[in-house]
């Protein structure tokens, strides 16, 4: 049987070296578990049969799976004595609006993941639409409790909504977190190292300024029309999409550059536009255009095209993502479409600062939530929390994403070999068509990009590639101080003209004075006085409510 080995490695961005509990035994037909927090044995004499609805970003077939047979799911049912009964499996399309529809009637599932609006939290919570969690719960579900204080917005919800919560944020990282204390966001750049190599340059870096990455691409253009691979005319530069342009090229210098924020100087709020410094990214944006630097095709890009352009051998450069499963799917993408060694063609890098600072905001540690049913009694609801307290511990995370060990795989040291059985490509079948249940727990409480992170199950060399750009971006970013959380506030401000503004209006704005003929600081200066109007409201808002001063 082949197998698939993964070396547990101590990653330079965890605070902690973490390593994976061995895992106990099915418990079969109990009828008690021990408390969490007491030690006491709680009666499970009674079955409960739960509804769901939660996203189907496995795209199964509605109503095409078993949720209750696989043995992954008998060790969690007889554990706790319950059943899945109606789970619902929503699409990206009606993932919010199906839930705002069951709330509001009062017909929603026992429980149910979806997006977090602030908004729609604070509404359902204050009409009572939604089942609170119990006095004492913090002590009674210890583990998940662990996991409500790293969202970094149980706080604020509770002191602008309520307390106790009505809602559990599911967490991104716990066990697995790429950077800290501040989360970054994935994008990177990649470029053909080999190309470069073949123009002369030696030194092959993993961070570079923004400056150097339009020099290498220039570079690119005068000097490698005619490599092995090259066609010239047709392939491309810098594949980049409009919706990519803001962190590529204004992100990465100012973290500002396109948003409201608190200045430190005077605790009053600001716009990034007004700023003298984004005209000047504005200069440089506009000029990588004019030369062709950035694809003359940025603006028609739609969803992926500019990441397979480069990686099916069509472009120099692209703007990508640095999670470790984008890293595998598309090196073996650039494998089979352009017949060369990823590892040997492709260099996977950070932008920097000219001052060779990582400064990009960084990211808070929830994503989607969890809204529980006020028809619930509290019996039902108590044996719901311990299901997902069980969850979020180590020993039901594996279980969840690598199985039972001896059978799906075994553990020598800090050493994982994979041992379920092989699809027809000769790769190890994956969790979700071996064990359907574990697709219920993809997300919630603990989403799968905590286990990614270390998921066996894709080679260590794919690690090691999405494992430097973040241990960059934790050198450049959180080592440095430079990288910051978000302004929780300012995300969740609620002021009617902050709230009725067009989130894109910076991004547009730019591309429209770029486009324009006549002279670009006038342009800008123009457009920069059209947008008062809208701009000036929100900044009233913003300072009569947030402002230190």
């Amino acid at each position: 049987m082949k197998k698939y080995v993964f070396f547990l490695m101590k990653k330079v961005m965890l605070i902690t070296a973490v390593s994976l509990l061995v895992l106990v035994g099915c418990s079969k037909g109990s009828q008690a578990v021990q408390s969490s927090s007491t030690g006491e044995a709680d009666d499970l004499s009674e079955q409960f049969t739960y509804s769901f609805a939660l996203v189907n970003s496995g795209q199964f077939t509605e109503g095409a799976q078993d949720f209750n047979s696989d043995v992954i799911a008998k060790h969690f049912e007889e554990k706790f004595n319950f059943k899945f009964g109606d789970v619902t499996l929503m699409t990206w399309s009606d993932w919010q609006e199906r839930p705002r529809i069951w709330i509001a009637s009062g017909d929603m599932p026992d429980f149910l993941q979806t997006n977090f609006n602030y908004e729609d939290y604070k509404n359902w919570y204050d009409q009572d639409l939604l089942k609170k969690f119990p006095a004492g719960w913090q002590t009674k579900y210890p583990n998940l409790y662990e996991l409500y204080k790293m969202s970094g917005i149980s706080e604020f919800l509770e002191e602008n909504v309520g307390n106790p919560p009505g809602a559990f944020n599911n967490i991104l990282f716990k066990y697995y977190p790429p950077t800290s204390p501040v989360l970054a966001t994935h994008p990177v750049m990649a470029f053909r190292k080999d190309w470069a190599k073949a123009m002369g340059i030696t030194e092959i870096k993993s961070a570079y300024k923004l400056s150097e990455l339009i020099a290498l691409v220039e570079k690119f253009q005068k000097e490698g029309q005619n490599l092995p691979g090259v066609r010239p005319g047709q392939t491309d530069t810098w594949t980049i999409r409009t919706d990519q342009i803001m962190y590529t090229f204004f992100q990465t210098q100012w973290t500002h550059a396109e948003n409201f924020y608190k200045d430190p100087a005077d605790g009053k709020y600001k716009w990034g536009p007004d700023d003298p410094r984004v005209f000047e990214l504005v200069r440089v944006f506009k000029d990588a255009v004019d030369r062709g630097i950035v694809s003359p095709n940025f603006a028609s890009f739609k969803n992926d095209e500019e990441a397979l352009r480069f990686f099916t051998g069509g472009s120099f450069m692209c703007y990508g993502t640095g999670w470790v499963e984008y890293v595998f799917n598309d090196y073996n993408r650039f494998q089979v479409s352009v017949g060369l060694d990823p590892f040997e063609s492709i260099a996977e890098v950070i932008i920097l600062s000219e001052d060779e600072n990582y400064v990009p905001e960084g990211r808070l540690n929830n994503w989607s939530v969890l809204y529980f049913s006020p028809n619930m009694s509290d019996k039902k609801f108590d044996r719901l929390l311990k299901i997902l307290d069980y969850t979020a511990t180590e020993e039901a995370q594996n279980i969840i994403h690598l199985g039972f060990e001896g059978k799906d795989y075994t553990r020598s040291g800090d050493t994982i070999t994979l041992t379920r059985p092989l699809d027809p490509n000769g790769n190890a079948q994956s969790m979700f068509s071996l064990y359907p249940y574990t697709r219920l727990w993809y997300h919630p409480p603990i989403t799968y990009d905590d286990f990614a992170g270390a998921n066996p199950a894709i080679p260590k060399a794919y690690h090691d590639v999405a494992n430097t750009m973040w241990g960059n971006k934790q050198k450049y970013g959180n080592d440095t101080e430079t990288m910051r959380n978000p302004d929780i506030e300012l995300r969740y401000f609620n002021g009617p003209n902050y709230l009725k503004r067009n989130t894109t209006m910076v991004r547009d704005g730019i591309l429209g004075v770029i486009t324009q003929s006549g002279d670009l600081k006038t342009n800008y200066d123009n457009w920069i006085r059209s947008m008062r109007p809208v701009v000036d409201p929100i900044l009233k808002e913003l300072n009569d409510a947030l402002s230190s001063n």
